[in-house]
């Protein structure tokens, strides 16, 4: 039985890597000032720069039943969804919906939802765990679906960002706070808490410095399992200097079986902005 795997855009993706190309995605819809549009119609610059522009918050709109369902139709009768955390968006309610309208006509199709717990790194992780275990061959696919969100309820993400304004004008930051954090160059590291909450795990003074900490945490947590079984993933945005150096510190000092290196789809670019760095594993 063929198998199609639908993701939102929160869900990062390569230029050099051919495997996420094969998913399909639902967007988002964002609005920056007066303009409304779709985030796969516009570039992560494009959309850093009119978030720039804008003195007010950029907001977003997660996919409805019907983008999803429009996904589900054609011959491949498995479909596996990978959706935002449920606490970052309506997303996975929105799939869910979709997915019981969508059996109701279509009883011979299989369709499951997995819950990342996590976003933009996070779900690019959980789609390329997906792909190996449909790459092995395997045809049961509640098995691999709940294999899949197990994957997702264990994993770490960590990510650092350069730039709060968005946070500050979306009121996820005081303007008092941002503006602190701004005279004193503080970076905040933060990171999910196994529940698909972001909260904060500890500020730096600098960038640099930051990054060293993003590097140190991922150490850290990465004592506590076998590395060389776990592949990680780094996505920036309009960052890979950054990305590149940590891909560097990790392979001297953590043996991860692979590392990736992602870029930011159109929500990740909203909320991480320019320069934030991810990191998933």
């Amino acid at each position: 039985m063929s198998v199609k795997i639908v993701a939102d855009t929160s869900c990062d993706t390569s230029v050099v890597d051919n495997k996420l190309e094969s998913l399909l995605f639902a967007p988002f819809q964002i609005t920056i000032c007066d303009e409304v549009f779709l985030d796969t119609e516009k570039t992560r610059t494009q959309i850093v720069e009119a978030m720039d522009a804008c003195p007010e918050p950029a907001r977003t709109a997660c996919p409805s039943p019907s983008d999803f369902i429009q996904r589900f139709e054609g011959e491949d009768k498995v479909i596996y969804v990978i959706c935002i955390s449920s606490e970052l968006s309506g997303t996975y309610s929105s799939a869910m919906t979709a997915k019981n309208q969508f059996l109701e006509d279509h009883p011979d199709y299989q369709v499951y939802v997995i819950n990342s717990l996590s976003a933009s790194a996070g779900e690019a992780a959980i789609a390329h765990f997906l792909l190996r275990q449909l790459d092995s061959g395997e045809t049961d696919y509640q098995e691999i679906a709940d294999r899949v969100q197990a994957f997702a309820n264990t994993m770490n993400t960590v990510f650092v960002l350069e730039d709060l304004s968005n946070l500050m004008k979306n009121g996820r930051l005081s303007k008092v706070q941002g503006m602190l954090a701004s005279l004193l160059n503080i970076k905040p590291i933060l990171g999910t808490n196994g529940k698909g909450e972001i909260v904060m795990v500890k500020n730096a003074r600098g960038t640099k410095k930051a990054l060293n900490e993003l590097y140190a945490i991922i150490k850290e947590r990465s004592a506590k399992m076998d590395p060389s079984e776990k592949e990680i993933f780094i996505s920036h945005c309009n960052a890979p200097d950054r990305a590149e150096k940590l891909r560097t510190q990790i392979e001297k000092g953590i043996p991860f079986r692979a590392i990736h290196i992602v870029e930011t789809n159109g929500l990740s670019t909203v909320y991480t902005s320019d320069k934030g760095v991810v990191v998933a594993f």
